[in-house]
């Protein structure tokens, strides 16, 4: 029997050698009832989701100054309606240029420069929560302290630089003006992987707890029912104008829970467990393009555990080209 009335995406999936673009990728692909057709794009021949695609292309650098309008090529060859960036790089890229992408017939749902601005350069997050009074770790001088404190990167991702300092001896030659130092909070930390649609509307939120991270990936967690860390998320999606696929880092210590940090892409560790736990976000995302407005999906399975292990693609090199067997 015929399907009648099967949605088709025809989608580019460009970074496609990060977890994330593997998350991506597999989540549509489990989607029943839609035609799907996926494209995707990367600077590594080698990248893996190049050869989990139904067709795929080796990208320039993002800092080559072509970069948008080779994606408007790709997209115009292949008949794609469709753009969803994983690389946070790319995304700010992406949103400056977003316009750019549209008058071409691409679609595409990125966090705003301005939102962008602000989540991706850590102090003036930090900033922007007590402005907003929103819990967050307490900014440190850290030539006064006091110490044990907390210091990271302004700007990164996967808790590269970030580190625990117990006293002003173990600082180190540390520079002040890139980094953020912040009161240490003992607890336990949640990650809420989310969507967020044009309006700002929360449109599906899963809290997970993150039991063993390495590389600043949660490669074991578990669901969990964290009501006040989605009020929260609700709250700084709407006051921040923030529209796309997200994750809030937050922990839950002795003064309640306290905001980390927000990171304006879909999560590298806990994407597969949001969905395997209800809402397909990548899914709804398209959606959302197509329709223009969908029903939020904010019930999801709690206490599912998920466990990570690595996986093999095989790849052979026939005629100068490379295939996978």
């Amino acid at each position: 029997m015929i399907k009648m009335n099967v949605q088709r995406y025809d989608v580019l999936i460009t970074s496609a050698g990060v977890a994330s673009a593997v998350n991506v990728i597999s989540s549509l692909r489990s989607a029943p009832d839609v035609q799907l057709r996926i494209v995707a794009g990367d600077m590594d021949p080698l990248a893996p989701g190049l050869f989990l695609a139904d067709s795929s292309y080796v990208l320039p650098p993002i800092s080559e100054s072509g970069y948008i309008e080779k994606l408007n090529i790709i997209a115009q060859k292949e008949k794609l309606d469709y753009l969803i960036p994983i690389f946070s790089r790319e995304i700010e890229l992406v949103s400056s240029r977003i316009d750019t992408l549209r008058d071409n017939g691409l679609k595409c749902m990125v966090p705003g420069t301005s939102s962008l601005s602000i989540v991706n350069d850590k102090k003036k997050f930090s900033k922007w929560l007590i402005s907003k009074g929103i819990p967050g770790p307490v900014p440190i001088d850290p030539n006064e302290g006091p110490y044990p404190l907390f210091v990271k990167p302004r700007r990164g991702s996967s808790s590269k630089g970030a580190r625990l300092v117990p006293s002003m001896g173990e600082l180190g030659d540390v520079d002040i003006t890139s980094n953020v130092f912040q009161e240490y909070i003992e607890g336990k930390e949640y990650t809420i992987d989310f969507l967020a649609s044009e309006n700002h509307e929360l449109m599906a939120a899963v809290p997970r707890e993150r039991i063993e991270v390495k590389d600043g990936k949660a490669v074991k967690t578990r669901t969990v029912t964290l009501p006040e860390g989605v009020d929260i998320l609700r709250k700084i999606v709407k006051d921040l104008q923030y529209k796309g696929p997200g994750n809030l880092q937050v922990i839950k210590g002795k003064k309640g829970l306290m905001v980390i940090e927000l990171n304006p892409r879909f999560a590298a560790g806990g994407l597969p467990l949001a969905t395997a736990s209800g809402p397909n976000m990548p899914l709804m995302l398209l959606e959302m393009l197509s329709k223009g407005t969908i029903d939020p999906v904010m019930e999801y399975r709690s206490n599912l555990i998920m466990v990570r292990y690595l996986s093999n693609i095989f790849i052979e090199e026939r005629n100068g080209s490379l295939k996978r067997i």
